[in-house]
């Protein structure tokens, strides 16, 4: 099958105003596709593909495809906006305001660097700041406790002592 120039087909297919990989999913199953117009862009374009926004027109990156700031320069930004709570940073990403290059959720995008949401945020609340303990280090240690089966010759007054010593339950 020989398929239209990818200038040509993204093009065509901006002219048809879909919003969504569901809606173009739809629209080639209706029939309405011209032939040469392929219904896996991303094979077809390999070299062109930025991704299904760039196709549908909608400008939308798919988070796997965006290049963020590194953690050190994104939270140095978020910061500078002087917000105060967890709810006032959904807030904030919600307006419109936040920079493509900072994600919503920052607890994910950084995994490793994270650290608490008063560190993100920059409050210097000390309840907010957890003594070192991610919430993959708690999982980690939890994990290593279950798999070698630690946890279960424990009773609960020795457990909590335990996390209690480590800092955990100050989470």
């Amino acid at each position: 099958m020989k398929f239209r120039p990818f200038a040509e087909a993204k093009d065509y297919v901006h002219s048809l105003g879909l919003q969504s990989e569901k809606e173009w999913r739809k629209y080639c199953k209706s029939g309405q596709k011209p032939a040469d117009i392929p219904y896996k862009p991303s094979r077809t374009y390999k070299k062109e593909w930025k991704g299904m926004g760039d196709w549908l027109g909608t400008g939308y990156i798919a988070a796997g495809l965006r290049k963020f700031r590194t953690f050190e320069e994104a939270r140095e930004f978020v910061h500078s906006l002087g917000l105060q709570s967890e709810k006032e940073w959904r807030k904030y990403k919600k307006s419109g305001k936040k920079p493509q290059d900072i994600p919503q959720k920052p607890y994910r995008t950084y995994k490793r660097e994270w650290i608490s949401w008063g560190d993100w945020l920059g409050t210097g609340r000390i309840a907010d700041q957890i003594s070192g303990w991610s919430a993959e280090k708690v999982k980690s240690l939890l994990r290593a406790l279950i798999e070698t089966r630690t946890i279960y010759q424990w009773d609960e007054a020795i457990l909590y002592s335990f996390l209690l010593r480590k800092g955990v339950l100050d989470l």
